[in-house]
């Protein structure tokens, strides 16, 4: 899949991912990392370290903050986020986290991602076309 939308900073990540069905960066406790969105599909799953998907933000202007904090200073954080459109929040809040975040692209990734499946992200530089490679679980 590819993107025409910028990624928060250059990157090439590998990693699981766990989509959910409205997963808000703000919505995670900073202890563990575990979603608490009611009606997620991956509400009490952990995120840390791994590439959460969903459609966008479903929170305040503190989700940035949030995102900042849980991936930079208590690192119970995502490794990137991949979305149908970023929010303007969300994309302040990883570029103060120095993770990638990349949407609009050429197919629909809450279906086409599932979890367990590895996923790479490849964003050669900020404000340039992302690829986004997916490889089904075994």
């Amino acid at each position: 899949m590819s993107s025409s939308e910028p990624s928060s900073r250059p990157s090439r990540l590998e990693t699981p991912l766990e989509p959910g069905a409205a997963a808000s960066s703000s919505r995670t406790t900073n202890e563990d990392g575990i979603v608490l969105v009611p009606g997620a599909d991956i509400k009490g799953k952990s995120v840390i370290g791994k590439i959460v998907v969903y459609p966008t933000v479903l929170g305040s202007t503190t989700g940035a903050i949030s995102m900042y904090y849980k991936v930079k200073v208590s690192h119970h954080g995502p490794a990137a986020i991949i979305c149908r459109k970023v929010h303007d929040i969300d994309i302040s809040g990883t570029l103060a986290a120095e993770i990638p975040a990349v949407d609009s692209l050429d197919r629909d990734p809450i279906t086409e991602i599932k979890t367990g499946d590895w996923v790479e992200i490849d964003a050669p530089k900020v404000g340039q076309k992302a690829t986004v490679t997916i490889t089904r679980k075994a």
